[in-house]
């Protein structure tokens, strides 16, 4: 999976991510410089490490994205984060389409949860 131009590092991509969108966003309807880079840290060999690292380190959007990466990965780690996460009031600025709106760690957590992002 290529980054998007002028990005070449998805750690740095997810570690700074501002806002937790999946899926094609925006007037141009395009994924998010995040998302391509969650994509890419998941088809290098084992990624879990570097996403428990970022569940710890990110943005609380880059938390997110690192917490969904785990599923993904179908890590342990998944099940042994997700319990804080599902109790975080943090707000979080998501998009869907071209509406941007706010929610709360722990609504995306539980989305996470149940499968809402593939």
């Amino acid at each position: 999976m290529a980054m998007p131009a002028g990005e070449t590092d998805p750690i740095s991509a997810l570690k700074t991510a501002e806002r937790f969108t999946i899926g094609r966003v925006g007037f141009a309807a395009s994924e998010s410089s995040a998302e391509l880079a969650l994509r890419a840290l998941l088809a290098k060999p084992e990624p879990a490490k570097t996403l428990e690292g970022l569940v710890e380190s990110a943005t609380i959007a880059g938390r997110l994205y690192a917490l969904l990466g785990l599923k993904r990965a179908n890590s342990p780690a998944f099940e042994t984060s997700l319990p804080c996460f599902l109790i975080d009031d943090t707000p979080v600025e998501t998009m869907e389409g071209c509406v941007a709106r706010q929610t709360t760690a722990g609504e995306i957590a539980r989305d996470i949860q149940a499968g809402k992002f593939r």
